[in-house]
């Protein structure tokens, strides 16, 4: 994780930048493999999907199991937070095929 110490110094900040005509990404996801996805047979969980169709394409992963212990946290974001504007760690995020994906609330 980056933090303030790695900035540098005021007077010797430290620049991360991309080469001229490229672009850069600091990225730090993991890749989940689609074999790790199974179907959720939990009735307990399945009943509290309100639209019966979909619980039959409700599927699950257990990161723990693949080493993914650190999910970093959800947290409350925006204008009316103490942690806007950016301030505090970015939220946790779930993308398939680059399109952001919305988390179980």
């Amino acid at each position: 994780m980056l933090d303030r110490e790695d900035s540098g110094e005021p007077d010797a900040p430290i620049v991360c930048a991309a080469f001229p005509g490229e672009e850069a990404t600091l990225s730090g996801k993991t890749y989940l493999q689609k074999e790790w996805f199974v179907p959720v047979t939990d009735p307990a969980v399945l009943i509290r999907v309100i639209d019966k169709s979909a619980r039959a394409n409700l599927m699950q992963a257990d990161l723990a199991a693949h080493g993914i212990t650190d999910l970093g946290r959800i947290q409350r974001r925006g204008f009316s937070h103490d942690d806007f504007p950016g301030r505090g760690a970015p939220e946790v995020q779930l993308r398939i095929d680059g399109e952001r994906m919305v988390l179980a609330r």
